[in-house]
């Protein structure tokens, strides 16, 4: 559980979370009435990197887009993640909201998304550069020419796919790690300070 809660539909910060030198200097840096860019950032943090938020199973870049479009007003998540005062702000909540594996689990999926945009762009056939000869003119004289040509770049491809097959499987394996981990803190919870462990 992080520093930043919804209350009433709206993203609210605890007073812990106001306390930390991260928010004093993000929400120092916003000279505006009503502070519009620390309220998205707030907003933005929240949707975006709660672990178990209702975006969750969307992909990071997506995520990030989808909580833009949906929550800010005039602000793109673009400029919030290049702003160092916001960044810091958002790496803080990470670090302070979500464990070791879930982190691993985010990572993932960053590497899921940045490969499936490589796979994207890699084609079947590629254009090649080669040298041949042609007959030209009338004694049928062979000349030397450059030309292009569609070559098969099936291998290219299928490596990058088996690629993605290895992360899916690992992505599954930390998932589960993921819910192991919220069942067990749930159980543990459970148990009363002095209960005796049975």
């Amino acid at each position: 559980m992080g520093f930043l809660y919804l209350e009433d539909d709206k993203v609210k910060i605890t007073e812990e979370g106001k306390a930390l030198k991260e928010t004093k200097e993000l929400n120092a840096s916003d000279r505006h009435k009503g502070k519009p860019f620390y309220n998205n950032v707030l907003i933005y943090t929240y949707w975006t990197y709660t672990f178990d938020g209702v975006f969750k199973d969307i992909l990071p870049e997506h995520r990030k887009k989808e909580v833009a479009d949906r929550y800010l007003r005039k602000t793109k998540w673009k400029d919030i993640e290049s702003n160092k005062k916001a960044k810091a702000f958002i790496d803080i909540y990470v670090k302070t909201s979500t464990t070791f594996i879930e982190k691993s689990y985010e990572n993932i999926k960053k590497d899921m998304e940045d490969l499936m945009k490589h796979l994207r762009s890699i084609p079947f056939t590629k254009k090649e550069h080669i040298k041949t000869t042609i007959e030209y003119g009338e004694y049928n004289e062979r000349v030397p020419v450059n030309t292009m040509t569609d070559v098969d770049n099936s291998e290219e491809k299928l490596r990058a796919i088996k690629s993605y097959d290895v992360l899916l499987v690992l992505e599954e394996k930390i998932r589960q790690k993921v819910i192991e981990e919220k069942t067990k803190g749930k159980k543990r919870n459970k148990r009363r300070l002095f209960d005796k462990e049975g």
